[in-house]
């Protein structure tokens, strides 16, 4: 991965040259032509998670439809890229080409995307070598910004080989996930938690972090082992498992339905716990019932009656707009849109140099946002810390409380 990611920085700033007549606008000083700015999204528009992404990207629409399409004299012009390959999802290798597109266009401003680990190693890395503002609304993998448990030796350095920040998310890290996890595990009775990963490094990452908050909250907890969803303690030693756990935790899985039915087979009574993004809907309904009833998930996103006045609006707009009920991520696809006008805005007459709206990417503040009262950190975090507790009924996603790892 990480030689992949140098070749294709190096490629990237090439075309970005190339494209640009031997002069980027990501270069300091260098602007963007005419009176026009482009903001693309790249998001998985097929697949398991194509629900959530096309929400989001309506999400997006109606943010920059407040602006009525402007912003400072400028038009601002919104390309929407599928980041998949098929019913498979989404596919790093068209997330590169979705990357280097945006830096090939001489009016990028900035860049929404991506939701997962495997996209965002890819385009951020490009994305800064052009230095293009990006936001994710969904990919909460900790090393991006930080230095965590379990993220390897030079990150998040690695990933921004211009040694300036370009990169901004309006979910909380996964260490701030880690935290309400383990709260709400101790909450729900659970005395020991095994904890499962698939050795990504999203999954092995988020599995650290876990253990270091479960040990906090007073849960003992067994691994992370590595297992698949026909032997899940795959990984664990022989003698590993002495006490049964009530408790379970999968970081990550190339096959969720089977692993949580594998799990509820073997460990009847346990609470099978998930982070973001490892359950689809689709997925949820295919479970069986027992290991519906057994879930517990964690979401950046909260029920309606939790969340505030200003959501409810732009909810009711998406209705109106779309003519169908949003997921509740759509706020996060609206919240990056805003993010992104509000450094445009922020950089004033700098708003077509895309060295100044990166720069002003982290002096964003949202005091009246559809999430709450946030503001993006120098290192590209939100200061947000509220989840989502979310359980199952009937084959659907269902809000049962909020976690705040702020509290």
């Amino acid at each position: 991965m990480r030689f992949a990611v140098g070749a294709l920085v190096a490629a990237a700033v090439a075309a970005s040259l190339s494209a640009c007549g031997g002069h980027s606008p990501g270069t300091p000083g260098g602007k963007t032509p005419g009176d026009t700015l482009t903001i693309y999204s790249s998001l998985p528009l097929r697949g398991p998670q194509a629900a959530v992404a096309e929400s989001m990207v309506g999400g997006e629409k109606l943010a920059l439809a407040e602006t009525g399409g402007t912003i400072g004299g400028l038009t601002v012009k919104f390309v929407s890229l599928d980041s998949s390959s098929g019913d498979a999802g989404i596919d790093p290798t068209v997330a590169a080409l979705n990357a280097r597109a945006a830096i090939r266009d001489a009016s990028t401003i900035g860049y929404i995307g991506e939701l997962d680990y495997d996209a965002s190693a890819i385009s951020i890395p490009l994305l800064n070598a052009g230095g293009v503002a990006q936001v994710s609304p969904g990919a909460a993998y900790a090393g991006f910004t930080a230095r965590a448990p379990g993220v390897p030796a030079g990150e998040p350095d690695l990933w921004y080989p211009s040694g300036v920040r370009t990169f901004a998310r309006v979910v909380p890290s996964a260490t701030q996930e880690a935290v309400v996890q383990a709260t709400w595990q101790a909450a729900q009775g659970c005395r020991i938690t095994l904890i499962v990963t698939d050795g990504s490094p999203a999954a092995t990452a988020f599995g650290a972090a876990a253990k270091d908050a479960l040990k906090a909250a007073g849960v003992t907890s067994q691994g992370p082992w590595k297992g698949d969803a026909t032997n899940p303690y795959a990984g664990a030693p022989p003698t590993a498992l002495f006490a049964e756990p009530n408790c379970v935790l999968v970081t990550g899985s190339d096959d969720p339905v089977g692993m949580w039915n594998t799990l509820h087979r073997q460990l009847p009574k346990a609470l099978l716990f998930a982070p973001a993004g490892l359950l689809t809907a689709d997925a949820v309904a295919a479970l069986d019932p027992g290991a519906q009833a057994a879930t517990r998930v964690t979401r950046p996103v909260v029920g309606a009656r939790e969340q505030p006045a200003t959501a409810d609006a732009v909810e009711a707009r998406y209705r109106k707009a779309f003519g169908r009920a949003p997921e509740p991520e759509m706020l996060l696809g609206y919240e990056a849109m805003k993010v992104i006008l509000e450094a445009v805005r922020l950089a004033g007459d700098g708003a077509q140099s895309r060295t100044a709206v990166a720069r002003a990417l982290h002096r964003v503040r949202r005091p009246s946002s559809t999430l709450g009262t946030y503001a993006i950190r120098a290192d590209g975090d939100t200061t947000l810390a509220r989840f989502g507790g979310w359980t199952v009924s009937g084959g659907t996603l269902r809000f049962a409380r909020v976690l705040d790892a702020g509290v």
